[in-house]
Parts: structure tokens; sequence; C-alpha cells
């Protein structure tokens, strides 16, 4: 297989601290079987999967994704692997609200040793008829992207600001052939929980976000991106919610079924400065530091009250969760419906759009957050972001068997 066709697929095992061999993971399930010539470049094998989440810092919202050595790391990734995780995404640069951003070589010094260990391990070097699991990397610099490039060869870049935190970053990834994650965001951590006014509608305004970036995309020549609609970031609770069950309106427009002004009246409803409620941003995980976007005026989050499952509710009695809505009330939407229709990724885990309503914590959030997965599946959700692989598996199994 060529370099630039799946991850590490040029090197070789080597001697180093490996975290398990192909010959366990294969046994374990969480690796499976491709057609021998291998998956085309862009293609992801046995859809929906699971991207397990691994930080290697200390600022994550959720602890047990923190890995400060080596050592966790490597029992991290092992333990995810052989749950069957197709996807591992690595972050080190988190900045949470009162937080401050991490340099672009303090970034580097925290990834180096963990991409390293990858390549020496040649954990996601697969043989002919099998399927590695890939690498994501959890950065907006096109510098990480190089580096991380020449490390590992071909992966894929989970970049939240879509591009617009570095203006080299589409560039960069167009011309190494990258795959791309382009995720839906306003303004910084301090500033996007007052960046929620979405007067026509959050589901139709963030298809316009990705309508708008998929012209850049495509001037650096990247034709194929992942979705992320970005549960968290600039959004309130009841909007979260409003988008999870806008996500197929979302996906028909993204891959040009439908028209963005023929999305429903019912969208444009629900200004998050009257809801109550409180924005998800400050536990989004890996919320990266910020300086450009697409920030619009007004349209405070607000902050949490004792009313707040009100802002759910509204999303039924408005048509946008439940059966008010035949288009996003309709669980028969299933994954690839459209040969065209780009990936979406949903990434919700342990987050307080799940949490706060339920007041619990991110720790006890385990079980609600497996229930949502479910619901993302069946909404069209082609890969899971989660802490928690195992469980995240299971849902894709239950999915499998309903969707038959």
């Amino acid at each position: 297989m060529q370099r630039n066709r799946t991850l590490l697929s040029s090197m070789q095992p080597a001697e180093g601290p490996a975290c398990g061999s192909m010959h366990n993971l294969l046994a374990n399930g969480s690796i499976h079987d491709f057609p021998a010539e291998g998956p085309a470049k862009g293609e992801m094998c046995n859809m929906p999967v699971v991207m397990g989440i691994i930080n290697v810092n200390e600022e994550s919202f959720y602890s047990a994704s923190r890995c400060s050595s080596l050592q966790s790391f490597s029992r991290q990734l092992e333990q995810m692997l052989s749950s069957g995780a197709g996807i591992i995404d690595i972050g080190a640069c988190s900045t949470r609200p009162g937080s401050t951003p991490i340099t672009l070589d303090q970034e580097w010094k925290l990834l180096k040793e963990p991409l390293e260990h990858i390549a020496k391990s040649g954990l996601c070097a697969a043989a002919p008829g099998v399927c590695p699991p890939r690498i994501s990397i959890d950065t907006f610099r096109s510098e990480i992207v190089r580096r991380a490039y020449d490390t590992i060869g071909d992966f894929i870049v989970n970049d939240i600001s879509a591009g617009e935190d570095d203006p080299q970053m589409l560039p960069v990834v167009g011309k190494l052939g990258l795959e791309y994650i382009a995720m839906h965001k306003r303004g910084t951590p301090s500033t996007m929980q007052q960046l929620c006014d979405y007067p026509r509608g959050v589901v139709q305004e963030v298809a316009e976000y990705f309508l708008k970036f998929e012209k850049r995309a495509a001037e650096s020549g990247i034709e194929n991106y992942i979705v992320d609609p970005g549960f968290g970031f600039a959004k309130s609770v009841e909007q979260n919610y409003e988008l999870f069950m806008g996500m197929p309106q979302l996906m028909d427009i993204v891959s040009g079924k439908v028209e963005p002004s023929r999305m429903g009246s019912g969208q444009a409803k629900h200004a998050s400065n009257n809801s109550g409620l409180e924005g998800d941003s400050a536990d989004a995980g890996q919320s990266h530091h910020t300086t450009g976007g697409a920030i619009s005026n007004g349209g405070n989050c607000g902050s949490i009250s004792s009313s707040i499952s009100s802002g759910i509710s509204s999303g039924i009695s408005s048509g946008i969760i439940g059966s008010g809505n035949s288009r996003s009330s309709s669980i028969s939407v299933s994954i690839n419906s459209s040969s065209n229709r780009r990936k979406l990724l949903v990434g919700i885990s342990r987050k307080s759009m799940i949490y706060k309503p339920l007041d619990i914590t991110p720790e006890r959030s385990l079980c609600a957050t497996a229930a949502l997965n479910l619901q993302a599946l069946m909404l069209g959700a082609d890969i899971l972001r989660v802490h928690d692989v195992k469980e995240a598996v299971e849902c894709v199994k239950l999915y499998k068997l309903l969707k038959k």
C-alpha cells in the first residue's frame, strides 16, 4: 500500500515500547476484514466507526481521558483498540475557558513521544486483508500537521476551527492529501457562549457555515471532508438538542440534496438569549484556542436555571424533537443513504448537554451518553467520538441489529 493510503502502511513493526501485537488485536476483533486490495483513500472500513479520545494533557474536562505519561497513553491506546475503536483521536492543546492556550512547541512536545511510539509499535500497520485503525490528531495548527505527517505518515486532521484559526491549515491538508474533519464553532472559548444567536435557526445556520466552508476547502484541493456539527461550541443546551435532532436536514443540505431555503420554518425558533440555558463549551473536550471564525453579534447562551428541561421540551413542541417534524422524527434515516453524502461525526460524549439536564456529573453520564449515541446512529452518524469505546461499540452493534 502507498504511504498516503493507510496510516503507517509503509512502516514495518519495529522494536520499541509496543502496546501489543497485531495478532492480539485481531483476536479481539478490533481490526476487521476488508477486500485484499485495501480501502481507497478517504474511505473507512465498517461504518459506523467509533473514535476513541485520548488527551495527552491535563486539561480535559473528563479526567479519565487524560494521559500524562507514555505508559498511560500506551495502556489507553491498547485498551481502546482492543475494545474495537476504528479511530484514535489524540489531542494535546486544550483551551477550556479560563485556561491559557499552550504554544505550538508545547503542543508538539506533548504529541511527539506518543506519535513516535505509534510509529515504532506498528499497531496501525495492517497486513493485506485487514482494516487498520486510523489515527486522528486534534489540532488547529498546520505546523503540527506537517510534523505529525513526517512522524507517522497518513492520518486524519481533526480541526475544530475548520481552517479559520490558521490560514495555512487547509492548503497543507490539501497538499498532503489528508482526511479532514471540519467542526462548526464561533469565537473563542472565552467568547463563544455570548455568540449563540441563530435568527434563522441553528440547523439552518450551521448548514450554511459548511456550505461556505466547502468553497474554501475546494480552493485548497480538499473535496472530501467529514462534518462535525460542533455540539457544545457556541450553542445552548436547547440548541444542542435542536441541532442533534436536525442532523438529517443538516446533512441533506451539506450534501446538496436540499436547498437551504427549503428548511422548515420551525428551525428558526428558540433564540438562545431567551432560553435560560447554559452552554456546553466549558466541557467541550479539546476546545482549541481560536483567533478568528464566523462570529455574529449578540445572542448570549444564557445561564443554567431550574427550568433547564423546558429547553428540551420546547424543542419537542416546535417540531425539532419528536413527531412534530416529519424529517427529524424519522429514525429510518440511515448512514450512507446516499453515495454522495458526506460522513457525519457526532461528539457528545459526557458533555454538559447530557449531564446538566440530568443534574449529574460527567463521571456519571456514561449511560445517558450511550443512549444518545444510539439515537445519533439512527439519525445518520457515521463516526461516534467518545471517551468510552467499549460501550460505543455496543451501541453500533445494536444499531446494526435495528437496521436489519
